[in-house]
């Protein structure tokens, strides 16, 4: 698993691909005790490990024109994007 802010590698580990040892959702940018303090821009959890490149051209073209292989129209996360424009 690797992890990236505004761009670059902050964190990288192993992964089995299995939820955490919880039953609990996923929550970003909270969590039982603190709660996170700013904003969250974008958020993409994929299959497999993305490159630098690839996180780089996420970042400056946009999901949809670089990966997406569904259409993401109409979708709450895409809309709010075209929103915030």
């Amino acid at each position: 698993m690797l992890l990236y802010v505004d761009g670059v590698l902050e964190g990288e580990g192993d992964h089995d691909g299995k939820p955490g040892f919880m039953d609990d959702p996923l929550m970003l940018g909270s969590g039982k005790i603190w709660p996170f303090m700013g904003i969250i821009d974008d958020v993409g959890i994929f299959s497999k490990a993305l490159s630098a490149d690839d996180i780089k051209n996420i970042m400056n073209k946009g999901l949809s024109s670089t990966l997406a292989v569904v259409s993401l129209s109409g979708k709450l996360t895409t809309t709010w994007a075209e929103i915030k424009k």
